[in-house]
């Protein structure tokens, strides 16, 4: 019996050491690769319904010529004229349907993926390489923006462009192609994404500090001359276009109060609580990680990693951030949600070597990591935990200090560590990749307004008006030669959310009392805002309820329509 299970072992020993071998960490990054990809063609394909600002988008692609693009864009967007044109292009060749408009954002996201394995490779250890690849791929925000038409998917693909050129120079200096490629780069980049500027100053200023403290005078004034004409090209960019959207007060009050400008400098306690809380916030969004407090605290830890490994490697990934930052701090550019999306994969090759730092140097501040992880996986948001669940992690907390203790008597530290990398990593990972997953099983519709706009066109009778609710007005245009409305057909409200007053907006009642005389409008709902929880779909159809008569109703996912008679029969006195 010794005998045959000694044999028996042996044979699994062999398994074993002939199948590790073929599965590498390269492999398994390719893997990973095509599983990012798969969930991006998922939402590419899903073909969603427009949202607002990408129907805003898409009609000034519709109807303005390329000339138009470097003007003030129609409802106040703002997208650079290089993006907008690649846009056009696809719309001219391929029609404007969802599918040609979301085409060069799709194709960025696929772009992004590739050229995030080749920058985490020359960054990262090997085996970190995958687990870079997984937190990208799944990143929810990124998978989202890959199949909109905005210009964010562009933005997360060119900065790691202009990254993996900077790290290549980095490496192996100049020559004449590297040059040449450099200098290109940064010329077009401007025009194409807003947020290129930061990475290429970035970028930039590192080189230039890495050949000056390397005392490489050549390779100095090579990069001088690359800059040269980035200036240059950003001069001619910002009197173009950008001269403009920098003008638009509206903007830059929307972003203000989303609190996404740096206080500068801060004058108060509550303006130094910005910076630890905007920081976490990234975390959240764009980034959209389930423990924002534990991602950072990984993402900090990376940071000491990457300054005792390659202090180059750190300044070419962080420069960008910090630059934005300093611009939100003179209005300049909003530090925040969408517009920092494209940081992600900046951020994310740090968080990834923060697991090194954890298994080389830093194994208890894996421990106080884990520590936090498990305190948030148990108690959640309670203020005040339940006693069981108490001694349940003090418990569990004496368990892991008493594992510590043991793995560092018996030199099992490493082993240690590495289990409470893993545990790290399950928490960050586990829910963006089950909802990575649940994505392709349940594509998102998000608001879908063609259903009921269909309903609208088969069930209207000759006559009938529409009324369109304010905040889908881009969608609806977009949508309306496509199902048949013409101009005369259909009526825009008005946005007129400044004049709620003590949960009542007459502002609305007027606008709909304007309809008398009317024996069929149709109604129509998607994108709804709520004003102090009241919902204004809600408040505007009582309200016609109490004037009019109800004739029919659809609905489907978050939009509505609803069939009213305004005639003066049926117009009843507001209350």
């Amino acid at each position: 019996m010794g005998v045959s299970s000694a044999i028996g072992a042996q044979g699994l020993k062999r398994v074993w050491d002939r199948t590790v071998p073929l599965v590498s960490s390269n492999q398994v990054g390719w893997l990973i690769l095509g599983f990012g990809a798969t969930l991006r063609a998922v939402e590419y394909f899903s073909n969603s319904a427009l949202y607002v600002d990408e129907g805003a988008i898409a009609l000034n692609i519709i109807n303005r010529t390329f000339g138009g693009f470097f003007q003030t864009l129609d409802f106040n967007q703002a997208a650079p004229p290089g993006f907008l044109v690649l846009e056009k292009l696809a719309v001219l060749t391929l029609g404007d349907g969802e599918y040609a408009l979301r085409l060069i954002p799709f194709l960025f996201s696929i772009a992004a993926l590739l050229l995030f394995r080749a920058a985490a490779r020359r960054v990262l250890a090997a085996w970190l390489v995958p687990i870079a690849i997984l937190f990208f791929a799944v990143s929810e925000q990124v998978i989202y923006y890959s199949a909109q038409v905005k210009q964010y998917s562009s933005d997360v693909a060119l900065t790691l462009l202009v990254l993996l050129v900077g790290l290549e120079v980095e490496s192996k200096g100049l020559n004449a192609a590297r040059t040449a490629l450099l200098a290109m780069i940064g010329v077009v980049a401007v025009w194409l994404s807003h947020p290129s500027v930061f990475v290429l100053a970035g970028v930039g200023s590192s080189l230039a500090l890495i050949a000056l403290k390397r005392r490489r005078a050549p390779l100095f004034w090579q990069l001088a001359g690359c800059y040269a004409l980035w200036v240059l090209s950003f001069a001619a960019f910002y009197l173009i276009s950008l001269s403009r959207l920098s003008a638009n007060e509206r903007l830059e009050t929307s972003w203000m109060n989303k609190g996404t400008f740096m206080p500068l400098p801060p004058t108060s306690w509550s303006e130094l609580e910005w910076f630890p809380s905007t920081f976490f916030k990234i975390f959240s969004n764009p980034l959209d990680s389930p423990f924002p407090l534990i991602a950072g605290l990984v993402f900090i830890a990376g940071c000491f990693a990457l300054m005792f490994k390659r202090r180059a490697h750190l300044m070419l990934l962080v420069s960008p951030v910090l630059l934005t930052l300093l611009a939100s701090g003179v209005h300049k550019y909003p530090f925040g949600r969408r517009l920092l999306l494209f940081s992600v994969p900046l951020i994310l090759i740090v968080i990834a070597e923060g697991f090194d730092f954890f298994l080389k140097r830093g194994w208890l501040a894996g421990l106080l990591i884990f520590e936090i992880a498990m305190f948030q996986l148990i108690f959640g948001g309670d203020l005040i935990p339940s006693w069981k669940r108490l001694i349940f992690f003090v418990a569990l907390s004496g368990l892991v200090i008493f594992a510590g203790r043991t793995a560092t008597s018996l030199d099992k530290r490493k082993l240690y560590a590495g289990a409470l990398c893993s545990v790290i990593l399950v928490v960050l990972l586990l829910q963006p990749v089950g909802g990575a997953v649940n994505r392709v099983r349940y594509p998102s519709s998000r608001q879908d307004i063609r259903p009921v706009m269909s309903y609208v066109r088969e069930n209207r009778q000759p006559g009938d008006l529409t009324y369109v609710y304010h905040h889908q007005l881009e969608s609806f245009l977009y949508y309306a030669p496509r199902y048949g409305f013409s101009s005369t057909e259909y009526v825009i409200g008005k946005d007129k959310r400044e004049q709620w007053k003590d949960g009542e907006n007459e502002a609305y009642k007027q606008e709909l009392e304007q309809l008398h005389g009317k024996p069929r409008v149709w109604v129509v709902f998607s994108h709804i805002r709520s004003v102090n929880g009241i919902s204004e779909e809600s408040y505007l159809v009582q309200h016609l309820d109490r004037i009019a008569k109800r004739l029919d109703q659809f609905k489907t996912g978050n939009a509505s329509v609803y069939l009213f008679d305004l005639s003066g029969n049926s117009m009843r006195p507001t209350e």
